[in-house]
């Protein structure tokens, strides 16, 4: 049984799910801004991902990143930042130094993020903008900002990228 109660004993709720690269284990992300790990198949905690430091806000996406020298958890949500968490597990002998990383520039919530492999992360805001980040170096590649006739729409939720996709 899966229980994601909030360390700070306030009530919270899952806002964000997704599964490792393996498939066995989940990636939980709740209203509190925490990140866990669990096995999927028995139910158990393996990793609190975030820590007391973390950015605050909600999750609103996941995403388990293993390409070459990169292994990662990646969050992100109404902290409106990036989140780059080391994957310590599966021998990963790099990330045991590694520190959490954050890519920064988003000025709305971020809603969603999509990988290219090997190194491109993009994440997308209720704001209708696109930030394609060198998942390597946390730089930022590019922006991809709404047109003049959306970015008129007085409605920011009309704007918001609900979903990306690298094709």
């Amino acid at each position: 049984r899966f229980e994601h109660n909030s360390p700070k004993e306030i009530e919270c709720r899952l806002t964000a799910m997704a599964f490792d690269v393996s498939g066995c284990r989940l990636l939980t992300g709740a209203s509190d801004g925490s990140v866990r790990l669990w096995n999927y198949l028995a139910g158990e905690l393996l990793q609190m991902i975030s820590s007391a430091d973390a950015p605050q806000g909600e999750i609103t996406s996941l995403l388990h990143v293993r390409q070459g020298p990169v292994a990662c958890y990646v969050s992100a949500g109404w902290s409106r930042e990036v989140s780059l968490w080391p994957d310590l597990s599966l021998g990963n002998t790099g990330a045991a130094n590694a520190k959490v990383r954050s890519l920064k520039g988003h000025t709305e919530d971020i809603s969603c993020l999509a990988l290219s492999p090997p190194q491109l992360l993009a994440s997308g805001a209720y704001d209708g903008t696109i930030k394609v980040w060198n998942l390597l170096s946390g730089k930022l590649r590019c922006t991809l900002t709404p047109t003049d006739e959306e970015a008129e729409d007085s409605l920011l939720a009309a704007r918001a990228v609900e979903g990306l996709a690298f094709l």
